[in-house]
């Protein structure tokens, strides 16, 4: 997790790429976080998908993040 205003801005602009998009999808609705599903795309091809939780201080500022990327590698079905 990235805990703190100075940790949360580093995480943020470090991922600020050319070319790399960061596209959230299903958000859901908080007082004192968020969490959301997205997906990345490189040069317009998909990239990977994860699953996001932004937390909140009381003024409202982001103080929180903890990211969980989706597996790159898919296990076969069960059965």
């Amino acid at each position: 997790p990235f805990v703190g205003k100075q940790a949360v801005r580093e995480f943020v602009t470090e991922f600020d790429f050319p070319g790399i998009d960061f596209i959230p999808e299903k958000i859901s609705q908080g007082k004192e976080g968020c969490c959301f599903t997205w997906r990345v795309t490189i040069n317009g091809q998909e990239g990977p998908k994860g699953i996001s939780f932004y937390g909140a201080d009381s003024s409202g500022q982001i103080c929180f993040i903890r990211d969980i990327p989706a597996p790159s590698i898919k296990p076969p079905p069960l059965g």
